[in-house]
């Protein structure tokens, strides 16, 4: 009850930020008299919008990009000091970092917060006034929730959520209605790095072997901006496809795919999405990545792995397509398609 004033730290992936949601949830109830205050980066900010659980949401446009950036950019104190200046802009009793980041907790620290939380283990935890431990085979989900049973919770960790806006919804409608969508497929071609990336072509094989054999089921291409050349040539290749790629939000997507038949994809934000939700997913995972760890959440979830015959770096691997996840052949997606359809 003396916890006023609280502040989540999460400056993460689309995906990573989704999987942090049922921690986000279980803090606010654990501190019900608490100001909550999270900060975000311009990139995640839409997937933690209409969260009931945060009174604030606070975009640092400075924040870096843990796929982008070296490791060591997160200790220079030229990126540590507009996080220090912003978590000193308000009373703060305690602060969460929701991510393992180093720059998180020594901006805590350099901000003088008396109680500070975090997970165990990683770079400058000694910081941290409450670490949470890490079990080395826990899905990542489960990893974030530690937090909120180091503080407290009890019982199991709820699915996580993205509150689409009222607008979102209405956005999503119009957006069925125009292109008449009854049963539809939603797909997500991009992974983010070359290791977790299934072939752009065998995608567009799978495609039209769906058109063949489900006549119905009209393909519908999501994504962002780094998405858009492959969409692009997706539904130039396939009959009936859609492309929305760029066009629709985080939180669209999300409402998107709650009435979708099926969801494929890559390793990414919206196959966490889709599997969370419930929507027969299969999606393409590299064994680099720790499927048990990431694999997406929910009942009907089908991975296909890379394979292990080719010589390959792993994630740091150029080649495009990896050799180990082009092992993965059509025929085994659109078997594992059959199943999840069945």
């Amino acid at each position: 009850e003396s916890i006023l004033f609280l502040t989540l730290i999460k400056l993460d992936r689309i995906g990573d930020t989704f999987l942090a949601e049922p921690t986000i949830a279980a803090i606010r109830t654990l501190f019900p008299r608490a100001r909550v205050r999270m900060i975000v980066a311009p990139w995640n900010r839409s997937v933690v919008e209409n969260n009931p659980a945060i009174d604030e949401l606070v975009t640092l446009p400075s924040a870096l990009d843990v796929q982008k950036e070296s490791f060591g950019s997160f200790l220079k104190s030229k990126n540590v000091a507009p996080l220090v200046a912003l978590l000193r802009s308000q009373a703060c009793d305690m602060a969460v970092d929701l991510q393992g980041n180093p720059l998180n907790v020594m901006a805590m620290w350099r901000a003088g917060i008396p109680i500070r939380v975090g997970l165990k283990g990683k770079l400058l935890s000694f910081l941290l006034t409450h670490a949470a431990p890490v079990a080395r085979d826990a899905h990542q989900a489960e990893i974030y929730f530690s937090l909120a049973r180091l503080l407290g919770w009890v019982g199991q960790m709820p699915l996580p959520k993205i509150y689409p806006s009222g607008s979102d919804a209405s956005t999503v409608s119009r957006f069925i209605v125009e292109h008449r969508l009854k049963s539809f497929a939603v797909f997500h071609l991009g992974a983010g790095r070359s290791y977790r990336q299934w072939p752009l072509a065998f995608f567009i094989a799978l495609g039209k072997k769906m058109h063949e054999r489900y006549t119905d089921i009209i393909p519908v291409i999501v994504g962002g901006a780094d998405d858009a050349a492959m969409a692009l040539q997706f539904s130039a290749a396939v009959p009936g496809a859609i492309n929305a790629a760029g066009k629709l939000s985080i939180p669209q997507t999300y409402e998107l795919l709650k009435t979708a038949v099926l969801f494929v994809g890559s390793e990414s934000g919206p196959a966490h999405l889709a599997g969370a939700l419930g929507v027969p997913t299969l999606v393409f995972m590299s064994r680099w990545s720790g499927i048990s760890r990431w694999k997406p959440l929910g009942s009907r979830v089908t991975v296909l792995a890379s394979k292990n015959i080719h010589s390959c770096p792993g994630i740091l691997c150029t080649q495009n397509p990896c050799p180990n996840m082009a092992a993965i052949t059509v025929d085994e997606a659109l078997s594992a398609v059959a199943k999840l359809l069945s």
